[in-house]
């Protein structure tokens, strides 16, 4: 393993005491516009420096992806900052991202990585995308991602390309890129030689449409990208449709993502049925669609909230659902206690929702397997 400790590093030098925005001044409505705001010197050197050590002491085995509760992060003072611009950007503009901030999510880059492979930073770290939370939650207009790097060797490498909304818009006017969400860009020549599929010639990309899987020809939004040269300290605040990408590097690079969404959008039985190839092949998306989508069918709704499933990853995760009748009573949305329910309720609403689980894995199985012409390939 590469040695990332801060010494050996010697990265905290390039802390952003250079530019220190002040968020009382910050123009928040940017984020309608543009789908993302960038604020330099948003946390302080001693936040960096605690957030790193957490991150140090929690993840000895350096996993690229290390998710920790807000409550275990190692900062006293971050938090409440996150929650002030929360409050102030639901109140000063249209986006209403009211669930809270409750986890961030750590990424490291370094070139020694064991799982790095020969070419690894060479290109972009991940193909352009919008982000599309396992293919649970599409509505990406009242998404937002809290961005922070907390540590990084050069302000001239390993950064982070974002596209802006109204750019793009005026590029491919005819593209549902706002409020939606899309894997990735595909190289339109990957798509004519890999997949077989017509794409006219003036194509540079194809953009995939996460709900419905349709495919959209269109031109090099890329060019429109804009890179910040981050440092330590810094934020970037984006909508969950801004079309982004980790850029190459040759350096190492500490960030942390903090998302919170919309708790009224809804997810619809026919967003999880549908979409592009790939999620039929993703865990997390067969796991938790499985159950929303049979959650749907014991309510007999054709959509929850995006609230309902976070209530319902949270009751899991919590042991809640432990016994026939926590879960049937869970649910069902009663307000009686649990031990109000028959036990010809508990039993025959269990099987129903498991005889819906496996309905819907099946159907994924089919999908995947026999119905599609291709999977997609590349990162997940």
């Amino acid at each position: 393993m590469p040695d990332l400790s801060a010494s050996a590093l010697g990265v905290l030098h390039h802390y952003a005491h250079y530019m220190v925005a002040s968020i009382e001044d910050l123009d928040l409505r940017v984020l309608e516009s543009r789908g993302f705001l960038y604020v330099p010197g948003f946390a302080s050197e001693d936040e960096c420096t605690a957030l790193a050590d957490t991150w140090r002491r929690t993840n000895t085995s350096y996993v690229p992806v290390h998710r920790l509760p807000r409550a275990e992060l190692g900062s006293s003072t971050l938090p409440a900052k996150y929650d002030e611009l929360q409050r102030r950007i639901m109140r000063e503009t249209s986006i209403q991202p009211d669930s809270p901030l409750d986890s961030g999510e750590f990424y490291y880059t370094h070139k020694d990585l064991p799982t790095a492979g020969e070419n690894f930073g060479e290109g972009p770290f991940e193909g352009w995308h919008q982000d599309h939370d396992y293919w649970l939650r599409l509505e990406r207009y009242h998404y937002l991602n809290f961005h922070l790097t907390i540590e990084k060797e050069s302000p001239e490498d390993a950064n982070f390309g974002l596209v802006p909304i109204d750019g793009a818009a005026q590029m491919m006017p005819e593209i549902p890129l706002a409020g939606g969400a899309a894997r990735e860009l595909a190289p339109s020549q990957l798509v004519k030689d890999v997949f077989g599929l017509p794409v006219p010639d003036w194509a540079a990309h194809v953009y995939v449409d996460q709900s419905d899987g349709r495919l959209f020809p269109i031109r090099d939004v890329t060019t429109l990208a804009e890179v910040p040269k981050l440092r330590a300290g810094d934020l970037i605040i984006f909508r969950g449709d801004v079309l982004h990408s980790r850029l190459p590097f040759s350096s190492y690079r500490l960030t942390m993502s903090m998302r919170t969404s919309a708790s009224t959008s809804l997810v619809t039985a026919s967003s999880l049925l549908n979409g592009v190839p790939r999620k039929w092949g993703t865990p997390i998306f067969v796991g938790w669609g499985s159950a929303v989508f049979a959650w749907m069918k014991v309510l007999r709704a054709p959509a929850l909230t995006s609230g309902s499933i976070t209530a319902l990853q949270a009751a899991y995760h919590k042991g809640e659902l432990a016994s026939l009748r926590k879960t049937a009573h869970f649910l069902l949305r009663c307000k009686e206690p649990p031990e109000s329910l028959s036990m010809f309720t508990v039993l025959s609403t269990n099987a129903r929702f498991q005889t819906w689980r496996f309905l819907f894995r099946s159907y994924v199985y089919l999908r995947r397997h026999f119905l599609e012409s291709f999977v997609e390939n590349g990162p997940s």
